[in-house]
């Protein structure tokens, strides 16, 4: 919130899996990513982010971000060289990127994919009117239970912005959005008293010791490919005759950084190539772009980045290139003109590959591929492809493969790694060490199914010798499960990733990014409503919210009678009968949706229980219904308390009048339908949406 003032030797196991994926190659099975150091998972250097449509809803008000925030500094074209200029300010001196995306305009707090959902951007910008001493919120993309309202910004539509403020709340917001709390007493963008629209040193040291440096791009870490000596060759012949696309990823890191590509065209193709640089779905970095010919003369030059949408082509005759011809990256000169990009390369005429797949295979999830990756990507299709197929090696505890420690932050004990499952039998073990420095923490396991509708995950936490662990689920839903164990004890633990063989439907393949770290504070949910429901009968619970309040909800079943195939369905209505959350589970299995914010009023619960049609109807299976507020993001209140049905009782005490009595909690649950509530009507719930994580346009749970 901004208020106003007042090289290293390979292991065993490595070199094995060298040996496996080298007879792999022999036997026809293809690997696709290689292991190692470009199997570190990059989710969370790379944030989209997007311009909410006015109207877009907001709890229970709507966007005015154009007609509000862009009327009042020149136009959205300004707003959008704006909100760029902040986000490269942050990541510049370090290994993170930010990208446009476009916005669908669902309401703040829809459900979906937690990273990269296609509808809209992991930093959704908006505007609503807000107190009138503060100029914006922003919610911490740290937060373990916040959903899609993690890492969003709003600003107050009532404030008069100049470019200059506007600069300032931008590049404050940014830093809660990256997880930075306020401080004070030094020169920096995070304390609000300095209205400072430029990092300091001590901004870019506290960035630096979270994310480090920014480091060289797959391309320089083999060879600096500076110069047209040691240009990167950009692999035209290996594409099936044309049929196929070439794919490099690069990224420029600073101004004096340049790219150099070298690409040969067949001398018997008598049609046209055609080259792409593409920053769209990479990063908002404005780079200068030339394609020279075998002598190094420039034949054609221009810019890629907010200017056309993030897409530079260049078509040509090929019998226009003879020999090695190039392509060479570099900044634009303008400060902050950094940032990832992707190269495409393709024989018009002969391409196969469908032109909207190309574009997906060309950011940043990719770009931990190699070409050789990219080739097999474009052969066997997107559904296909797994981002570190192991082969089945690390299958069991013995041949746990051992996670690298994260160089930054320090202070996590992170450890990351974007890897896959194969198949309905592949398990994958990982080893992770705990430091007595960290000893005494909480652990928390993180993770994130990379493909929509796909992999529906779980995770067992081990010790070293293999008994298994007690741990809490924090959340289970939308593509992400988040585990986590009180006052770890150094020592190696073991993490086992699999399918999850609970699921209805066999959503038991495809890829995640797991991440492991000892920093962030332990969730605790609370029992909010339970009971015991039957097949046929209907449990309710009352909820009254005297103050907007942001919760994370989940749904624990106990284990049903064996053999009895059952699904638990909790949906909670506001006082109009409309339903805000749903989320369904199997007995013994926790699950939660994606956390909502709830304006004041009063909402019913609704459980039920639905049995297969093989199965025999349930006596009664015990649930309970489990949450807590996840309220320090808010910043201020981001509606009216006085438009709470609920007034304060006494203004000397800060307790509300609720029809049960008086509470000084400013929400409080009660079991049963209150009388002065109608039961709602139950929604349709099918067995099929039980265990979609997320596909657009249906229920995710």
């Amino acid at each position: 919130m901004l208020c106003l003032p007042k090289v290293r030797l390979c292991s065993p196991v490595l070199l094995g899996r060298c040996l496996l994926s080298c007879l792999a190659v022999l036997w026809g099975v293809v690997p696709t990513a290689s292991l190692g150091e470009d199997s570190l998972s990059s989710a969370d250097q790379l944030l989209t982010v997007s311009l909410v449509p006015d109207g877009t809803r907001v709890i229970n008000t709507e966007s005015c971000l154009v007609s509000a925030i862009a009327h009042s500094v020149g136009g959205e074209d300004v707003l959008r060289r704006e909100v760029a200029a902040a986000c490269q300010q942050w990541a510049a001196p370090t290994n993170l990127n930010f990208a446009w995306a476009p916005d669908a305009g669902l309401p703040l707090g829809a459900r979906g994919l937690l990273r990269q959902d296609p509808r809209f951007g992991d930093v959704r910008i908006a505007a609503i009117p807000l107190p009138g001493d503060v100029r914006g919120v922003a919610f911490s993309r740290d937060s373990v239970v916040a959903g899609t309202w993690a890492g969003d910004l709003i600003l107050n539509a009532d404030y008069p912005f100049t470019l200059r403020s506007l600069q300032e709340v931008l590049i404050h917001e940014l830093g809660h959005v990256l997880g930075f709390e306020h401080v004070q007493g030094e020169e920096s963008v995070l304390n609000p008293a300095n209205g400072l629209v430029a990092l300091t040193p001590s901004d870019v040291s506290r960035l630096q010791q979270r994310w480090g440096t920014r480091d060289l791009d797959r391309n320089d870490r083999e060879r600096l490919n500076n110069s047209a000596k040691h240009a990167t060759g950009l692999d035209l012949d290996n594409t099936r005759k044309g049929a196929l696309p070439a794919l490099a990823f690069g990224d420029i890191g600073d101004l004096d950084d340049v790219d150099w590509y070298e690409f040969r065209v067949d001398a018997n193709w008598a049609g046209h190539v055609e080259i792409q640089v593409r920053t769209q779905g990479n990063s908002m970095g404005q780079l200068f772009v030339e394609v020279l010919d075998d002598r190094q003369r420039v034949v054609a030059a221009g810019q890629v980045g907010a200017t056309n949408d993030g897409v530079l082509r260049k078509r040509f005759a090929t019998r226009d290139f003879r020999g090695g011809s190039y392509l060479r990256v570099r900044s634009t000169g303008e400060e902050l003109s950094v940032g990832s990009y992707a190269v495409v390369a393709f024989y018009v005429e002969a391409l196969e590959t469908d032109l909207e797949f190309m574009e997906r295979a060309a950011t940043w999830q990719y770009s931990h591929l190699s070409q050789s990756d990219t080739r097999y990507l474009f052969r066997r299709g997107e559904a296909a492809f797994f981002f570190a197929d192991d082969l089945h090696t690390n299958d069991t505890l013995a041949t746990a493969q051992p996670l690298v420690r994260s160089d930054v932050p320090v202070t996590a004990n992170l450890h990351r790694i974007d890897a896959s499952i194969s198949d309905a039998l592949d398990l994958d073990f990982y080893l992770v060490d705990v430091p007595n420095e960290f000893a005494g923490q909480a652990m928390t396991i993180r993770v994130h199914s990379r493909d929509d509708g796909r992999l529906v995950p779980a995770v067992t936490v081990l010790s070293s010798q293999g008994d298994a662990l007690a741990h809490r689920t924090v959340a289970n839903g939308n593509g992400f499960l988040v585990v986590q164990l009180d006052a770890v004890e150094a020592g190696s633990y073991a993490v086992l990733v699999a399918g999850n063989s609970q699921a209805v439907t066999p959503f038991d393949t495809g890829n995640y990014s797991l991440e492991v770290r000892c920093d962030l504070p332990g969730v605790h949910l609370a029992t909010l409503g339970q009971g015991e429901v039957a097949s046929g009968e209907t449990q309710f619970h009352t909820l009254r919210v005297a103050r907007s309040q942001m919760f994370h909800f989940g749904l624990l079943a106990d284990t049903a009678g064996e053999g009895n195939d059952a699904v638990i369905f909790a949906t909670l209505f506001d006082e109009t009968g409309k339903a805000v959350y749903f989320v369904a589970t199997r007995p013994g299995e926790f699950r939660s949706a994606q956390s909502i914010m709830l304006s004041p009023g009063s909402y019913v619960l609704r459980v039920t229980v639905a049995v297969g049609a093989s199965s025999v109807p349930s006596p009664g299976i015990a649930y309970r219904f489990e949450g807590l507020p996840d309220s320090e993001n808010e910043g201020p209140t981001l509606l009216d308390p006085t438009l709470s049905p609920f007034p304060q009782c006494d203004p000397t005490r800060d307790a509300f009048c609720y029809p049960e009595g008086s509470y000084e909690s400013p929400y409080i649950w009660v079991d049963g339908i209150s009388p002065d509530l109608l039961p709602p009507e139950e929604p349709l719930n099918t067995w099929d949406n039980v265990d979609q994580f997320y596909w657009p346009q249906l229920v995710i749970v």
